[in-house]
């Protein structure tokens, strides 16, 4: 397995294993979540949504955000 699928199943397996925490024990409270996510998270993200479509109430398009994303 290559190490960009490594590195998907791995965020996958630790952002699933929240929802499904959170589904069946409803009462659980997330006070850190953090570790979840990381810059290479953030980055594989934006590169995986749609850019063609519309905008958000804040008028910035994917492109737009993209030309500032590290700072975003």
């Amino acid at each position: 397995m290559n190490a960009q699928l490594t590195w998907r199943k791995e965020m996958t397996t630790k952002i699933d294993g929240i929802g499904k925490r959170a589904s069946f024990k409803i009462d659980t409270v997330f006070n850190y979540i953090f570790n979840a996510i990381d810059l290479d998270s953030l980055r594989e993200s934006y590169r995986l949504q749609d850019g063609k479509k519309a905008v958000g109430i804040d008028e910035v398009t994917k492109k737009m955000y993209g030309q500032h994303l590290e700072r975003n």
